[in-house]
């Protein structure tokens, strides 16, 4: 199944590397990427959810979001 939508994939690609150009192709494969890889990506986002919640990632988000605020203070 996923030979057959790659193989269509690649299809795809060469037809919109002639008629739309090399940022037209760029798309299409990021797409088609990304429908292969859903799965893992929602279970991926699924974990890193429980992970927020059991409280192990609660200090590096609030270390991310003091290092934005930070950087957005030494712009004024």
């Amino acid at each position: 199944m996923r030979l057959i939508f790659f193989g269509i994939l690649t299809i795809l690609s060469i037809l919109a590397f002639i008629t739309i150009g090399p940022s037209g192709v760029l798309g299409i494969l990021i797409i088609g990427v990304m429908v292969i890889l859903l799965p893992g990506v929602i279970i991926a986002a699924l974990r890193l959810l429980w992970l927020l919640f059991s409280g192990c990632l609660v200090w590096i988000v609030v270390f991310i979001i003091f290092i934005i605020l930070l950087r957005i203070f030494m712009m004024f």
